[in-house]
């Protein structure tokens, strides 16, 4: 993937490929390297080191459910020099009461850094849970 293909069409220039002349296993290898996966697999066994090498480089959204419905989504990030695990982003889903949410979300998240050996939780001010989020990380 080292060049970038541009197609013209109509008169429209586009550096994306049609759907047409895109191959299922070349569709593959490029979703996968948009998301980061574009190194060979790990040899052997995947263990505890890959996974953590793969959350260390990626963004991760956790998806957090209370009983069996989807009630927050939270945009995480391993920082590595502060030492931090990083809520770039929480969102709490419509017709959802944030405060329960929050304090659930909180310990899980706080079990998240230990588990990747970092020290605290971070909240970034973006998203409509952030704020509960903070403080219940706080309490």
């Amino acid at each position: 993937m080292g060049s970038r293909a541009v197609w013209r069409r109509a008169g429209r220039t586009t550096d994306t490929m049609p759907a047409a002349d895109l191959s299922s296993g070349k569709a593959r290898r490029i979703v996968l390297a948009a998301q980061g996966f574009d190194r060979p697999r790990p040899r052997g066994r995947v263990g505890t080191p890959d996974l953590r090498r793969t959350i260390r480089q990626l963004g991760v959204l956790e998806a957090h459910f209370g009983g069996d419905r989807l009630v927050a989504r939270v945009d995480l990030k391993a920082d590595r020099p502060q030492h931090r695990l990083r809520a770039r982003a929480a969102y709490v889903e419509p017709r959802v009461r944030p405060g329960p949410v929050a304090e659930a979300l909180a310990s899980e998240l706080k079990t998240m850094a230990s588990w990747l050996r970092l020290d605290s939780v971070a909240v970034d001010r973006r998203g409509d849970l952030a704020r509960s989020l903070s403080a219940a990380l706080r309490a």
